[in-house]
């Protein structure tokens, strides 16, 4: 298998979860060591001023990303597809960890922005919605909430016991300030930008419109050329 990036340089991807006034110290200390159980990281535990629990950060390192990417079969530039027309990037194929040689094979792995920012964000939510809860507890709306929900986060958002979770990237920022700068006023929306920020299956909308809007500058281009050329020669619509 290969030989994962440090997180020591790996930018990790953080996820807040907000809960309710109804959540008390118990049930959220379960909740932390039913995360953490299935391998990912608590990295802050708040408490409001009144005793009620307030927020859970959770995070997850690169290795336990990747293989949510491999299962959710993400797409990833790599070296072995290359183009048979000259500026076409690099083919993509399903992320798969299994072989060193072919891993290196991906374009940047080594780069820690292998994984964009709306990536990481992504993978770390596949993997805390798909926590189970190893042991119900006494909590009965909790309890209730599982016979409708399998797992972890979506019985307690069903139970009134989790308001919200929401991705902490600070870099996104700064992704979000290109689109702005690169696409304002411009015919052509920035799709390298938008990848950044969005990932690749938004990205592919933009440049598709992209593509369509510049063919369609050629009928337009004619029908404006034949409306002036009517309106010169004195010819009403």
């Amino acid at each position: 298998m290969a030989d994962m990036a440090t997180d020591s340089v790996f930018p990790r991807p953080r996820l807040l979860l907000a809960f309710s006034s109804s959540a008390n110290h118990d049930l959220v200390s379960q909740v932390k060591h039913w995360l953490t159980s299935a391998g990912l990281q608590v990295d802050l535990e708040g408490w409001q001023a009144d005793g009620h629990p307030a927020m859970l950060v959770v995070s997850a390192g690169r290795a336990q990303l990747e293989v949510e990417a491999e299962r959710l079969e993400y797409l990833k530039a790599h070296t072995a597809l290359r183009p048979h027309v000259e500026g076409q990037g690099l083919g993509k194929i399903e992320f798969e960890r299994g072989i060193e040689d072919w891993v290196q094979g991906y374009a940047c792995y080594s780069d820690p922005d292998f994984w964009l920012h709306c990536e990481r964000a992504q993978l770390l939510k596949a993997l805390l919605f798909d926590v189970p809860v190893w042991k119900e507890g006494d909590h009965q709306p909790l309890k209730a909430a599982l016979c409708v929900a399998g797992s972890l986060v979506p019985a307690l958002r069903i139970a009134g016991l989790l308001e919200k979770v929401v991705p902490m990237d600070d870099d996104l920022g700064k992704e979000r300030m290109s689109i702005l700068k690169n696409g304002l006023f411009k015919l052509l929306s920035p799709a390298d930008d938008i990848e950044r920020y969005f990932g690749s299956y938004v990205a592919l909308y933009f440049e598709w419109m992209n593509t369509f809007t510049s063919w369609l500058l050629i009928p337009a281009t004619a029908g404006l050329a034949c409306c002036l050329h009517m309106k010169a020669s004195g010819h009403s619509g």
